[in-house]
């Protein structure tokens, strides 16, 4: 089964049922075998001194330097100089298009994502309704939960896990990790199986 690509103007191309003819933006559009649309683009904009980042999805028709430009230029007329708000500017589309590469050119291969990258809520979201993995380290399990990530696709792949964090990986219901060394795999087990008791 293909998985249509999430940008703007394109309709779903798999072969299952007729092609869709609204675009991606329009909310009310939902392909039943897919679910509903993704966003095409989305700008984060990240506060990092003042609080959390907000999030704002901008649908989009131009080639992705034009749209860079825009978006640039807006913020800096709504910020005043001396704000030192950062910002990052994603294409989600390109998301999800690699990921669809992954799975096409891999099949047998199910890619995790490694939160660490950038924890931007949209971002996981994608990837989990695209059907992704994530692997989390104790607070980007927090994240990866709260995006709605199935327990039984997270992991954790430290090398050297916390006791508090294997307590609260056992409490979600998340049982893949990695271990390096035998001594970690008996914290590992040990920490499991009293969690378990």
């Amino acid at each position: 089964m293909s998985i249509p690509s999430p940008n703007v103007g394109d309709r779903c191309n798999c072969d299952q049922h007729p092609q869709l003819s609204a675009t991606f933006d329009d909310e009310s559009t939902t392909c039943e075998l897919h679910g509903p649309p993704l966003p095409a683009a989305t700008a984060v904009v990240n506060k990092p001194t003042t609080g959390p980042a907000t999030v704002a999805a901008i649908p989009h028709t131009k080639p992705a330097p034009a749209l860079l430009r825009d978006i640039l230029a807006a913020q800096l007329q709504q910020q005043p100089a001396v704000d030192d708000t950062s910002i990052l500017v994603a294409d989600v589309g390109h998301v999800y298009r690699q990921y669809n590469q992954w799975r096409e050119y891999l099949p047998i291969m199910e890619p995790f994502y490694a939160v660490k990258c950038k924890v931007a809520p949209v971002i996981l979201e994608l990837l989990m309704r695209a059907g992704a993995g994530f692997i989390a380290s104790k607070w980007e399990l927090d994240q990866v939960l709260a995006a709605g990530a199935n327990p039984a696709k997270i992991m954790n792949a430290k090398p050297n896990k916390p006791v508090s964090y294997l307590r609260q990986a056992a409490a979600s219901g998340v049982r893949l990790m990695t271990f390096d060394t035998v001594g970690e795999l008996h914290k590992i087990t040990r920490t499991r199986c009293s969690s378990c008791a």
